[in-house]
């Protein structure tokens, strides 16, 4: 550390890796729903309507809006799972 302190190691390199998205969005989908839980209980968080949400969050399903779109296709199947 000192020579790097010091400006005599010249070949400090950094690597930064490519985020984990599916990590990201799983994060986000249950900070959510802990959120929701505050507000609702547990109506809401076991109810029916959420259990796509639990999935995702369980990592039994992936994040439902991870979807890439290509233009070349009809309107109806334009949406691909990525």
């Amino acid at each position: 550390m000192a020579e790097i302190h010091n400006g005599e190691h010249s070949d400090l390199k950094i690597f930064v890796g490519t985020p984990d998205l599916d990590k990201i969005s799983r994060a986000l989908l249950k900070s959510a729903m802990l959120i929701c839980f505050v507000w609702f209980g547990y109506e809401f968080v076991f109810s029916e309507n959420t259990e796509m949400i639990r999935k995702v969050i369980s990592g039994q399903m992936r994040y439902p809006t991870r979807y890439r779109q290509s233009g070349n296709q009809s309107k109806e199947n334009r949406f691909h799972p990525a």
